[in-house]
């Protein structure tokens, strides 16, 4: 898979030298270091998962060099072994594989002032210095968008990939299900999510797991995750897991008490019926922000159903209403991160609206997104003066009001772009 990655860089960029600088162990404190991660533009082109490594790669003969840290008797006293330099170019499939120490001496052997350097990965790492003279802002900007349209489309190994983390992270979420019941805390309903992540094989959390109940759940990134549950309450959960680097995002909302009271239930049919309108509406050549637009207004017209809203939708939306209850896209690319990238397109032609959207690129076959609408009673946002007077014509206040202790409900999946009907990772997952 890595090799193939690498072989089509070279085809976007036919001349020069790639710098790759892998991510370092990162100290949190005195001598304990952070869980590591390697650097996905690294991690793309070398499926290398072990600190302090680097690469040439020359674009022309993609020929691959590695480098690696010399390790001495303390290092494999205290934390073990790495493998052999044979082992290392076997593994990874490298032309040559020498020690950080020789990187210097073999860069300069293709010139790099004569040629394009292109370089990636991580400034922590100790070799960035010696690469930085050969740093230019143009053709790090061509790199980088060349790696978003390489890492946008994904392959079919990278799929599989990214469904073994959506079953998994399902799995998490079906124990969370199960597990939640009045008087828990948020943090047990975590430990017990990631419990199920680990055992079933992930190597850890693609980021830090939302586990919100009552008004928590109207903090869209919400972290404390110390709160007790309560009856009556909604716990909404946002985490997945990470296989190999490619993570999975999955949100679910549900009862602590095990069954919806009637207004939560009206809501949550809301954003299901978004969610499913904005599935449905996927293929290739679409653009995202039409997706957003397209669910925001089913949101508009659910909450004009409930009575919270007035006035014609296409009026509500056209002033932004939907910010304040949806004040968030509707997604994002998913792949290596959680947060992926996306190509940089230009916009010619394209009808802009301020608002929250992550990426309003084409979607394109294999090209792999969340789609997230929720609905949200967030005190700041509609205890706003300025806001009241701004929708007074398409807010009922009074009934709004009633609500500024439900908290939130959103609804998460990761999808697959197809040729026809859009591949749904987190079909596993219960809703």
């Amino acid at each position: 898979m890595h090799a193939n990655n690498r072989k089509n860089l070279c085809k976007k960029l036919p001349k020069g030298i790639v710098v790759g600088l892998g991510q370092v162990d990162v100290i949190r404190n005195s001598d304990v270091h952070y869980p590591f991660r390697q650097e996905s533009n690294f991690l793309y082109l070398s499926g290398i998962q072990m600190p302090d490594f680097a690469f040439i790669l020359l674009l022309e003969t993609n020929q691959f060099f590695i480098f690696m840290p010399k390790i001495d008797a303390k290092h494999v006293v205290w934390l073990g072994k790495i493998p052999s330099p044979t082992e290392i170019q076997k593994e990874y499939g490298a032309s040559k594989v020498g020690f950080l120490d020789q990187f210097e001496t073999v860069l300069s052997k293709f010139h790099p002032g004569k040629q394009n350097v292109y370089v990636l990965g991580s400034k922590q790492s100790k070799l960035w210095k010696k690469t930085a003279p050969y740093v230019h802002a143009k053709n790090q900007k061509t790199l980088s968008n060349c790696m978003a349209e390489l890492r946008y489309i994904k392959s079919e190994a990278e799929i599989n990939l990214l469904q073994t983390s959506a079953k998994i992270s399902a799995l998490g979420h079906r124990a969370a299900m199960d597990k939640a019941k009045p008087g828990k805390f948020e943090y047990e309903i975590q430990s017990y999510i990631e419990h199920v992540f680990r055992l079933n094989g992930a190597s850890q959390t693609a980021y830090g797991s939302i586990v919100a109940s009552g008004k928590n759940s109207a903090v869209l990134h919400y972290f404390q995750n110390n709160a007790k549950l309560k009856a009556g309450d909604l716990l909404l959960i946002d985490a997945g897991c990470e296989v190999e680097g490619y993570a999975a995002d999955i949100t679910r909302t549900f009862a602590v008490s095990g069954k919806l009271t009637s207004p939560q239930k009206e809501i949550y049919e809301i954003v299901l019926n978004a969610q499913k309108k904005a599935i449905q509406n996927i293929r290739p050549g679409r653009r995202f922000r039409e997706l957003h637009d397209l669910s925001s207004q089913v949101m508009l017209e659910g909450l004009k159903d409930m009575g919270l809203l007035k006035g014609n939708v296409s009026d509500m939306f056209e002033a932004g209403v939907e910010k304040l209850f949806f004040p968030h896209g509707l997604g994002h690319p998913l792949g290596l991160d959680v947060h992926d990238v996306s190509p940089v397109e230009p916009q010619t032609g394209v009808k802009k609206k301020k608002g929250q959207l992550r990426a309003n690129v084409k979607l394109e076959v294999n090209s792999v997104w969340t789609v997230e609408p929720g609905i949200y009673f967030i005190d700041v946002l509609l205890k706003d003066p300025k806001n009241r007077k701004k929708f007074k014509d398409f807010v009922h206040w009074p009934k709004v009001d009633r609500f500024l202790n439900f908290g939130g409900i959103r609804i998460e999946d990761d999808v697959v772009v197809t040729s026809g009907t859009p591949k749904i990772l987190t079909a596993s997952c219960p809703k």
